[in-house]
């Protein structure tokens, strides 16, 4: 995750923290420009999530397929020894 992102977040959960303790009537600002940058966080997550799962998946095609052939192989001399 970026350091930009991370800030981002830091410095909205200040603002926040600040607007409550100090009674800010843009709590409500505060809040919704924490949400935003949290969103962020699951962009990232979500996008790294995908990235992993894609890559064993295709890994276990190749898989799949190499052990389709090899079975295929497989019945073919069997019936040749018949």
């Amino acid at each position: 995750m970026s350091s930009e992102v991370i800030q981002e977040v830091e410095s909205a959960l200040n603002d926040v923290k600040k607007a409550i303790s100090n009674n800010d009537e843009n709590l409500k600002d505060r809040v919704e420009k924490l949400k935003t940058a949290s969103m962020k966080i699951g962009q990232y997550m979500h996008q790294n999530t995908s990235a992993q799962q894609s890559k064993p998946n295709a890994e276990n095609a190749e898989n799949a397929d190499s052990k389709s052939q090899e079975s295929q192989e497989g019945n073919e001399e069997q019936k040749e020894k018949k």
